[in-house]
């Protein structure tokens, strides 16, 4: 009889003590979502800003475009992106303050990402800068020669593309 008291108390002190951890899951589960997802998102969205600067390049005559014209390639990228991405997930992500320049053929800057998610428990709001340093070449011969190389990823070729 008190070897099943002992057992009793004992389950009961167990289950006391795992509540709360039960019940932050939820919540905990919701940022490690968020947080990865922006990590994500990133990683992808550096490779969409290769994409355009290869395209506007070649929407140029196979030329160095200005500015002004790689910035709203890149938003509109950016923006088609997100409108997919959303088909296929439940954290919601923006794109915010661009801030690039031009020199020579090097385009870099940084752009804002900020991706939030809520349930019945929490809401997160996690921004990342994103910073990027790229190197577009564009050589017009019998084709279209294009590439974007990441400066900031040991040189990288991020886009090689002849059309």
């Amino acid at each position: 009889m008190e070897k099943g008291l002992f057992n009793s108390l004992f389950i009961l002190i167990m289950l006391v003590m795992f509540v709360p951890s039960i019940s932050l899951l939820p919540k905990t589960q919701n940022i490690m979502d968020t947080k990865y997802q922006i990590e994500e998102v990133a990683f992808t969205s550096d490779s969409v800003i290769a994409d355009a600067l290869s395209d506007q390049t070649y929407l140029n005559t196979c030329s160095l475009a200005g500015q002004i014209d790689y910035d709203l390639k890149i938003i509109s990228y950016l923006t088609n992106f997100e409108n997919k991405r959303q088909d296929y997930s439940t954290i919601w992500c923006s794109y915010s303050n661009l801030s690039a320049d031009l020199s020579v053929n090097n385009y870099s800057g940084s752009i804002d990402i900020t991706c939030s998610s809520s349930n019945e428990i929490t809401s997160v709001s996690i921004t990342k800068v994103l910073y990027f340093d790229k190197k577009i070449n564009a050589t017009m011969g019998a084709t279209c020669d294009i590439q974007v190389i990441d400066n900031l990823n040991g040189g990288v070729d991020q886009v090689n593309l002849s059309k």
